[in-house]
């Protein structure tokens, strides 16, 4: 794949392979709300979370909120850049820590939803644990507007 920042940038479908022509046609169907997030994990996995729907979810509900232990995840500085690579360090600096992440809990993974400049400030300036709400598998499901699992070669078996 060629990444989030290129798909989210380029114009020529041509050159898409067909499953990010299917991720771009799923960002320009949902990302007319503005609450639409893509996300890729280091695993090959791409998702594309309504992260208006999982805030809505959280801030609505009783749930308490829970610390996101950055060390259970091996979350890093050089992780963060890997997740971000355009990401503006000067202003990951200048974010609030004090304001809560979502964290997504499947099936088989746990996928943080927002913020990477913020881990990256955490990691930084030598905080180990974040606020965090923690949505449900059943609530994960229901902000998961698409799953693309990796792509697996000819003859593989998933």
């Amino acid at each position: 794949m060629k990444g989030i920042p290129a798909l989210l940038g380029a114009t020529d479908r041509e050159t898409y392979s067909d499953s990010e022509a299917l991720i771009a046609s799923k960002i320009e169907e949902y990302g007319a709300f503005g609450d639409v997030i893509l996300r890729e994990d280091l695993f090959g996995h791409t998702y594309l979370w309504n992260v208006g729907h999982a805030a809505h979810i959280v801030t609505t509900s009783t749930r308490p909120q829970s610390p996101l232990v950055l060390a259970e995840y091996g979350i890093t500085e050089e992780l963060c850049r890997q997740w971000r690579p355009d990401m503006d360090e000067e202003r990951a600096m200048c974010l609030d820590l004090t304001v809560p992440h979502i964290v997504a809990v499947l099936e088989d993974r746990t996928v943080i939803l927002c913020c990477w400049m913020r881990l990256f400030k955490a990691v930084r300036t030598g905080v180990t644990e974040l606020p965090a709400y923690w949505l449900n598998a059943e609530d994960a499901e229901g902000c998961l507007v698409y799953h693309l699992t990796p792509e697996t070669p000819e003859g593989d078996s998933v």
